[in-house]
């Protein structure tokens, strides 16, 4: 059994965790560091929890940014279509 949410999605043994590197902006990085510890969850935690959710919506056919219209794309700026 899993011992925290981290191990739940990325199993015990790490087997299943591929590290991947991004790019942010730096007022994103300071949002999602003041989420994080508003909320009392490590960095990296609230990040594979947004793509978690993300992933989600995308399973259930709702495409994060698209608003309805197909074809639309994504409406964040700096976003490529």
């Amino acid at each position: 059994m899993p011992r925290n949410a981290a191990e739940a999605l990325l199993g015990e043994d790490g087997k299943h965790a591929a590290r991947v590197t991004t790019t942010l902006r730096k007022k994103q990085k300071a949002q999602l560091e003041e989420i994080a510890e508003r909320q009392g969850v490590a960095l990296s935690w609230l990040i594979r929890h947004v793509v978690e959710l993300y992933l989600l919506q995308e399973a259930e056919g709702r495409p994060f940014g698209n608003q309805g219209s197909a074809g639309s794309g994504s409406n964040l700026p700096g976003s490529r279509k």
